[in-house]
């Protein structure tokens, strides 16, 4: 994994996230499962507060699935804390991309776990394709922005 601490004025992406009851087990611990869950909404903001919400890629022919994803867990979060998800771009390549998190508490800001996902593009059958054009320039201009 790369570093993933620099300030949060290179992560383009920031998300605000509530740990919701069903999303923890009894000791109020949010289950590991459902970091990809936070991520994946981070990922969907990211997109949205750049003007691309995915909801057109979608509607234009192309899906993002996830094929590959690295988490490491620092701290536990619990219930009811808001945490903050940021996000950036890692990777742009012609049929993917790799994505970087940073997921922390709100109050704090103490580090509770990072991420690389790596997401390819494919059409709606699932074969392979290249990057829209639009999506691979917003990439590329958050990718330049965050070095």
């Amino acid at each position: 994994m790369s570093a993933l601490s620099p300030p949060a004025e290179h992560w383009p992406g920031q998300t605000l996230v509530r740990v919701r009851y069903g999303e923890t087990d009894q000791m109020g611990v949010v289950h590991h499962k459902v970091y990809l869950d936070y991520f994946e909404v981070a990922r969907t903001e990211l997109l949205r507060s750049h003007g691309l919400p995915y909801v057109e890629l979608e509607s234009s022919g192309f899906m993002l699935p996830v094929v590959d994803a690295h988490v490491r867990y620092k701290q536990p979060a619990r219930y009811d804390e808001q945490l903050e998800v940021l996000t950036r771009v890692e990777r742009v390549r012609a049929a993917d991309l790799r994505l970087g998190y940073r997921l922390q508490r709100k109050e704090d800001g103490a580090l509770l776990a990072t991420a690389e996902i790596t997401l390819a593009c494919t059409g709606q059958t699932g074969r392979v394709r290249r990057l829209p054009q639009q999506l691979r320039q917003l990439l590329l201009s958050l990718l330049k922005e965050d070095q």
